[in-house]
């Protein structure tokens, strides 16, 4: 029975839940070790690799040069956002707070993230609501229920203060620009009060504020703290 289970496995056959992804350790290679610094093999050698598996069956990953690391998908709660922070990339320069934006198709491209320069630390681009298969040794995302920090052996402290840090200040929620007695707060709490008692329907924006006049046009002022001066 044991033989049946691990016989797969020792034929380099990998199964990959559709709910997961699967982050490749390569224990051995010819190609050598990364270099100082880095935490993503691009070119093959050993240690964690930029691609990774998605759910399904997957061939030729010998148990003797690679290591399987199964990760949930990034599940981002509906009207909510989160926050990314890469672990490899090129350093951030002096006067940035923010790695810049690269396309890299919402972070599920770790090897275009590298490869078009994308920088290493906090992330200026967000990930909305959705469902997200994101190499987690690469990248490390903050929700509001949790920290998606994959197989990397460190600390999570870091991760769980800035998680406190963003819940402080509500930055999970989205700002939503419009008019009402009670303000942007008001406003905010009314379209999650409809949403929560109409049972996932889009919330009218007359239910969720009385006051609300779509006839009168509000700005939101932006002050922007990263970036040339």
């Amino acid at each position: 029975m044991v033989l049946l289970v691990c016989l797969p496995r020792l034929l380099g056959i990998v199964y990959i839940p559709h709910t997961q992804v699967g982050i490749i350790e390569k224990i051995w290679s010819s190609k050598g070790s990364l270099r100082e610094g880095q935490i993503i093999a691009r070119n093959g050698e050993a240690g964690y690799q930029a691609r990774f598996l998605r759910g399904g069956i997957h061939f030729g990953l010998y148990p003797w040069q690679y290591g399987i690391h199964k990760d949930p998908l990034v599940v981002v709660a509906g009207g909510k956002m989160a926050y990314v922070y890469a672990r490899d990339g090129v350093p951030l320069e002096p006067i940035q707070t923010l790695g810049r934006t690269v396309d890299s198709n919402h972070f599920q491209d770790a090897m275009r993230f590298l490869e078009t320069h994308g920088q290493r630390g906090r992330q200026r681009g967000i990930l909305r609501e959705g469902v997200y298969a994101i190499n987690l040794a690469l990248f490390v995302v903050v929700t509001e229920e949790r920290v998606f920090s994959g197989p990397v052996r460190e600390s999570a402290d870091r991760y769980e203060s800035w998680k406190a840090q963003l819940a402080s200040m509500r930055a999970f929620d989205p700002v939503v620009i419009g008019t009402g007695a009670g303000g942007q707060s008001y406003f905010r709490a009314g379209i999650t009060e409809t949403s929560a008692s109409e049972a996932g329907s889009p919330p009218s924006l007359a239910a969720a504020t009385p006051d609300f006049n779509p006839n009168v046009d509000t700005i939101g002022v932006v002050s922007i703290q990263d970036g040339p001066t």
